[in-house]
């Protein structure tokens, strides 16, 4: 059980940037400095109902975001499934440092090169495991 949460949450967060962060910036229209971007793994809260199960999968909720001055929370909220049956809830909480106004040229360039520079890594990856 907790083997199979735990590879399905990594791959939940693996998934947070950009396509749940950067909508979730768009929305706000606000975004971090591209040239130093600061955003921190603050906390994770997880509840689970009961602990009676063997797989676990993690399913994206509404994620929110509050904005104060130049940081932001991001809470990015999730059910913790087994089969159809919702067995627990969580959010991860991320603290972003912010400026006004979004820019989707130059956050779109960014989003380019950081999934650019994955696909490097995990093909290198692939390569080395074979």
């Amino acid at each position: 059980m907790i083997e199979s949460f735990t590879r399905d949450y990594v791959a939940f967060s693996g998934q947070n940037f950009p396509y749940v962060l950067v909508p979730l910036l768009a929305k706000e229209n606000v975004m971090f400095s591209l040239t130093r971007p600061l955003v921190i793994y603050e906390s994770m809260t997880l509840s689970f109902d009961h602990l009676d199960f063997r797989q676990a999968s993690v399913e994206m909720m509404e994620p929110k975001m509050e904005v104060s001055g130049k940081r932001a929370s991001a809470y990015l909220h999730f059910q913790i499934k087994t089969g159809e049956n919702v067995v627990g809830t969580g959010f991860k909480k991320l603290a972003i440092s912010i400026q006004n106004g979004y820019e989707s040229e130059p956050m779109q360039a960014f989003v380019d090169d950081y999934l650019a520079r994955k696909n490097d890594y995990l093909g290198n990856l692939a390569v080395l495991s074979h």
